[in-house]
């Protein structure tokens, strides 16, 4: 079996059509969520299951070996010189 491989291009990446009234939904049902738990409770409490939060720090390195299909976008930059390393924070929201 032969892989196929998708070339990227911004289009990929492009919200689509409902996707901004969508979100103010989501914002519009959190709020209304938090509103009752804080008449609930009377205090500002998070409105649902609790959440951990971590960050990693550290350094993504690309090889100049990586094969064509893999090497796009972020993939595709190996530095100034092979073997540059490239730093990077990762926020982890669900611990």
């Amino acid at each position: 079996m032969t892989a196929s491989f998708l070339p990227f291009t911004p289009a990929l990446q492009a919200p689509g059509p409902d996707d901004e009234e969508l979100a103010k939904e989501i914002a519009e049902a959190m709020l209304s969520t938090s509103r009752k738990t804080f008449a609930d409770s009377g205090h500002g409490l998070r409105s649902v299951h609790a959440k951990s939060h971590g960050l990693i720090n550290g350094e993504l390195e690309v090889f100049p070996c990586l094969p064509a299909p893999y090497a796009q976008g972020l993939f595709a930059m190996h530095g100034a010189a092979a073997g540059d390393a490239i730093p990077i924070l990762k926020h982890l929201n669900q611990l």
